[in-house]
């Protein structure tokens, strides 16, 4: 959708925010810095990118709360007529059926990008979609049920999303520090930390073998992924390989 088509969706949104009396001050403040920043990022604003993607995390954090007094979040427990808000505000992917989830459009922002973003915002956006091409699922997980998946050791997508987020990290100091924090942790984690594997142990020495080849000797994750490919060699990892998600 072009930014010419957000228009008249702004309109209806900021005047459904503005009347809507059930929806908490909180939650409507972010949904109205989000429209904010779009339209700012549309009208070429410095930085109008990122902080629109900045937005998105914010309105995450609010929605995610926990409700005073109640250990429900936010999300759940807001009325459906301001769910049904949320869910047509554009650029924005939000669930709370079986799972919570507020996630960034990456097409969205990849299209935002193109049309008015700098090198940054592009580089940032195509690691974004190279990370979760379909859904707020990343690539290198294969999800078996709403809320849990093993992880794609074998395929070189782990590999190829550590890569990305290094070099956005490494090429942009000082740009989308927060949310490339994010994704290079969550990568990460599962190169480094995860049991949960798709394939046999052959796929993940394959994996490990790719990723240590490519890393330099300063990266900080090749002591793990040297420690790990050795355990899985040698047959005494604690590796679950075949894995179904508990």
């Amino acid at each position: 959708m072009s930014g010419l088509g957000h228009i008249s969706i702004w309109a209806v949104i900021a005047a459904a925010v503005t009347a809507g009396a059930q929806t908490s001050p909180s939650v409507r403040h972010q949904i109205e810095a989000y429209t904010e920043a779009i339209a700012a990022a549309e009208s070429g604003a410095a930085r109008g990118v990122e902080s629109a993607l900045a937005a998105v995390a914010d309105l995450g954090r609010t929605l995610f709360a926990r409700v005073p007094g109640s250990t429900r979040s936010v999300l759940v427990d807001l009325p459906d007529t301001d769910f049904a808000l949320l869910e047509r505000l554009p650029g924005v992917t939000v669930r709370r059926v079986e799972i919570l989830v507020v996630h960034p459009v990456p097409r969205f922002f990849s299209d935002l990008a193109a049309r008015v973003g700098d090198r940054a915002d592009q580089r940032f956006a195509a690691a974004l979609v190279a990370t979760h091409p379909e859904s707020h699922w990343p690539v290198y997980v294969e999800p078996q049920t709403d809320y849990s998946g093993c992880t794609a050791f074998g395929d070189g997508l782990l590999l190829e999303v550590y890569l990305a987020w290094a070099a956005m990290e490494r090429d942009f100091p000082g740009r989308y520090e927060a949310a490339v924090s994010r994704q290079r942790d969550a990568v990460e984690e599962k190169i480094t930390r995860s049991t949960c594997a798709c394939g046999d142990a052959a796929s993940v020495v394959e994996e490990l073998k790719r990723i240590a080849a490519a890393l330099t000797p300063a990266d900080p994750i090749l002591p793990a992924v040297r420690q790990r490919l050795a355990a899985v060699e040698q047959g005494r990892s604690n590796f679950r390989f075949g894995c179904i998600p508990r």
